[in-house]
Formats: C-alpha cells, sequence, structure tokens
C-alpha cells in the first residue's frame, strides 16, 4: 500500500493530498517520522566537531521535516473534519509524540552542544535571526529540563506525558460537547 504521507506531493504548490490520505496511512508515517528524526539528532549529537552555528542550532532547526510535515497534515485534520478513527489515533500519538521529544529536549549532550555555542554568541559572525533563533533554541532546552539531574528530568518526561494525555483527553472532550450542541 503506498503511503500519501511518505511521498512526494505533486499536488499544486505541493499541498497534502487529502483526498488520498487514510486514516490507516498516519500510525506508519509517525513511525517512520519519528525514526527519521532520532537519526538526525543522533548525527548531530554524534558529530566529531566543535559545536558552531550550523552543525548543532542549523541543523537541529532543520531536522524532522517528515515530522513535521506528517504533523500539521494530521492535525489539520483532527481539528477540521475529525472523527472517530482519527481521534483514537491523536490519543496514540500524543503519549509517543511526548515519548519522542523527552529525550531530544533532555538530551545533555545536545543542550552541552547548544550551550557552548550559546556561550560564544556575541563573539561569533550572527545576523539577528540567527541570534535569535539560538536564544530560542536554548531556552526551549532549559526550560525543557535539560540542565536537570536524571531524577528530575524523569519527573520532567513524566509530568510532560500526563499533560499530552491530559490535553488531549480535554479536546476530545470539547469536541463532543461542541458536536453535542444545536440552536433551534
Amino acid at each position: 500500500m503506498s503511503n500519501p504521507l511518505l511521498t512526494a506531493w505533486t499536488t499544486p504548490f505541493e499541498t497534502p493530498p487529502f483526498g488520498e490520505i487514510r486514516p490507516e496511512h498516519f500510525m506508519p508515517a509517525f513511525e517512520q517520522a519519528f525514526a527519521d528524526h532520532a537519526a538526525e539528532i543522533a548525527a548531530i549529537v554524534n558529530d566529531p566537531g566543535e559545536p558552531d552555528f550550523e552543525n548543532t542550532v542549523t541543523a537541529l532547526e532543520r531536522s524532522g521535516k517528515l515530522l513535521n510535515k506528517v504533523s500539521a497534515v494530521f492535525y489539520a485534520l483532527v481539528s477540521a473534519h475529525s472523527n472517530p478513527e482519527l481521534l483514537a489515533i491523536e490519543s496514540d500519538v500524543a503519549l509517543r509524540q511526548a515519548r519522542h521529544w523527552n529525550p531530544i529536549l533532555m538530551n545533555a549532550v545536545l543542550f552541552n552542544r547548544i550551550g557552548k555555542v550559546y556561550e560564544r554568541r556575541n563573539a561569533l559572525d550572527l545576523t539577528g535571526e540567527q541570534k535569535r533563533l539560538l536564544e530560542r533554541t536554548f531556552i526551549r532546552f532549559r526550560r525543557a529540563g535539560a540542565g536537570l539531574d536524571e531524577t528530575r528530568k524523569q519527573r520532567m518526561a513524566d509530568i510532560n506525558e500526563r499533560l499530552a494525555h491530559l490535553s488531549t483527553e480535554f479536546s476530545h472532550h470539547l469536541l463532543a460537547e461542541e458536536q453535542g450542541w444545536t440552536l433551534e
């Protein structure tokens, strides 16, 4: 079976071919996207070169294209054209995304690479946009718990997973309430 989420889109402006996408396409696409993104992150973490803006921050920013593509299509459909099958997938995907992002955002080696670039930010010849991206990346990792000890990282990961579950459950309840409402 061909998965339109894993192929190049030949539609005008490379828009998603919504007519070809079925709920059963999403989980294989997410699995492939998670694997690809994990490999891209591993390449950044294991880069033997001295951390610089290009091999760390830019590489991080460019990673996860397939995950972004699949997520964008999935959440657009869940928001605008939801059905019980998509909602069931969303419950699973939310937890898997939390479990995918936690080890990335709490990766001590990756955070150390970002931190080294961040410490030298004033000595680097960065544009305003690059400085802002570096700052936001550093803050994002810091707030996600990258600087915590292992016990606190685990606690933070547990909280993130619980929040993913609760926010998805809340959105499902809200959607059910909105769908059940009528104006006479």
